[in-house]
């Protein structure tokens, strides 16, 4: 499953919950949704 796919599963799973938006802050949870494996560092998704 490539990054993409894997973003819009969890967007999906956002909007489901009626969440405005994810933030990420595990190494490991930032891999795999975005490939970037720095040791400092966010992801912050929306659904859209």
């Amino acid at each position: 499953m490539n990054f993409t796919n894997r973003i819009t599963r969890l967007r999906e799973k956002l909007a489901e919950q009626q969440l405005d938006a994810i933030l990420i802050s595990s190494s490991e949870n930032r891999s795999y949704f975005s490939g970037f494996r720095g040791s400092a560092g966010y992801l912050w998704i929306t659904p859209r």
